[in-house]
């Protein structure tokens, strides 16, 4: 019997830079259907579509906390979206081209 996928779990983040992160999870079950892409979400803006367990996320607002859930889909339907991820914090520091990122 298909059915829509299950929700991703375990969604990470990691800072790639000034308003981006990586967001890699795993796969939630198939369930008959194959995930044709999945959508990442920020709290606060910023979101991104692809078909691998891990997407870029880009514009998001600096020093403003930030979590990300996650809805895998397939030709059935969409997935619950994730368990939110841990909240991060990127900020650029004026004058310099390093970015401080901090996830708890």
């Amino acid at each position: 019997v298909r059915d829509r996928p299950d929700a991703p779990e375990n969604v990470q983040v990691t800072p790639t830079g000034a308003g981006r992160a990586s967001v890699s999870f795993t796969p939630g079950a198939d369930n008959g259907a194959r995930i044709t892409k999945y959508t990442v979400t920020g709290s606060h803006g910023g979101s991104a579509v692809c078909e691998q367990t891990v997407c870029e996320v880009s514009g998001l607002t600096n020093g403003i906390k930030h979590s990300f859930t996650v809805v895998a889909s397939n030709a059935v339907g969409d997935s619950d979206p994730s368990a939110a991820s841990s909240e991060g914090l990127s900020r650029r520091r004026p004058g310099h081209r390093i970015v401080e990122c901090s996830f708890q």
